[in-house]
């Protein structure tokens, strides 16, 4: 591991320690020894075995995407990249049209991507290798924090505090929960092919809860409630019956079948390993992973504590955990 300084404030630290020049510039110290609060937005690689970590690409608008061909990325401006685990290859994908959102499916095999700009509204499938992209049949437009379910027939999606699902081809809209003025919705996720699970929050007293909607039978169940200030969603779903999300009380694991909820640790965005034995997370700057039951808690990494740390997700493989930093130096 080589450490490149750059000022007694201002060091970069990667496996090659290849530093840009976007991140030179920003860490050079002007005539008065002042740094002008630069923001940098990356996508970081971290090994599980605690062995290294180190900047894929920068520039970053959101989470990166691992896949077994390499990491997923949208650059500020809407252009989508593949990048290579070591940072070493870099090739842009459909570069006429300007992304602004991307997810990777539990199955691992397709990319869902969104897009509003004039000429591609929508939202598009892929197959995580970046090949046969497909435009959906819904109607244009912007489409917040879309989900879609297991065998890719219908999307649930956040809009205008509400939350709404369709098939794919655009027909058979409903709302799962409409915003009352009291409450709103935000974040809904398909845990298996009836199930959909959404946060509704109270502006008037500001508790979140979890709600089931079951999309054959109609019925919505409340799961439980939240503490103030909860985290989003964020969590993979392992055997169609669970998922994770994170909140100021903790990182919980949300039973659909039984109804249930239990925490296993502190931290923030949690993510299942693709087997569903390990959950990685945040903690301060800290990525920590631990076994499913909440059992030896690991650190596998500590990063700069100017970056503030989001999203991690394992590789395919399980080798690896990506995961997006925001690097604020203010001096």
């Amino acid at each position: 591991m080589i450490t490149l300084r750059l000022s007694p404030l201002c060091s970069v630290t990667g496996a090659l320690a290849i530093v840009v020049s976007s991140v030179l510039a920003s860490c050079a110290m002007p005539n008065d020894g002042q740094v002008i609060n630069p923001t940098h937005y990356a996508a970081e690689v971290v090994e599980t075995d605690g062995s290294g970590h180190w900047v894929i690409a920068e520039d970053v608008g959101g989470a990166p995407i691992p896949t077994d061909d390499g990491v997923f990325v949208v650059k500020e401006g809407g252009a989508l990249f593949r990048v290579s685990y070591d940072g070493s290859v870099t090739m842009q994908l459909y570069p006429t049209i300007q992304w602004n959102y991307t997810s990777l499916l539990p199955n691992g095999k397709k990319i869902l991507l969104g897009t509003a700009t004039a000429s591609a509204s929508g939202l598009y499938l892929m197959d995580a290798d970046g090949s046969n992209l497909v435009k959906l049949g819904v109607p244009n437009g912007l489409y917040v924090n879309p989900g879609i379910s297991p065998n890719l027939d219908e999307i649930v999606f956040y809009r205008d505090h509400s939350i709404g699902r369709m098939k794919i081809d655009g027909t058979n809209f409903q709302y799962i929960w409409k915003d009352t003025g009291s409450t709103y919705a935000w974040f809904a996720t398909y845990v298996d092919e009836t199930h959909i699970v959404y946060e509704v929050s109270d502006r008037g007293t500001n508790k979140n809860s979890i709600r089931v909607f079951n999309t054959a039978s109609q019925d919505d169940k409340l799961m439980g409630e939240l503490l103030s200030g909860s985290f989003p969603l964020s969590g993979k779903t392992v055997d169609g019956s669970h998922f994770l999300m994170s909140g100021i009380d903790g990182i919980r694991i949300f039973d659909v079948d039984n109804l249930t909820v239990r925490t296993v640790g502190q931290g923030r965005d949690p993510s299942y390993s693709p087997d569903g034995s390990q959950i990685v997370f945040i903690q301060g700057s800290n990525v920590v992973t631990t076994n499913a039951d909440g059992s030896h808690v690991k650190t596998i990494a500590v990063l700069d504590s100017i970056k503030s740390l989001k999203y991690p997700q394992f590789s395919p493989d399980g080798k690896h955990v990506v995961l997006w930093s925001v690097w604020k130096v203010m001096y």
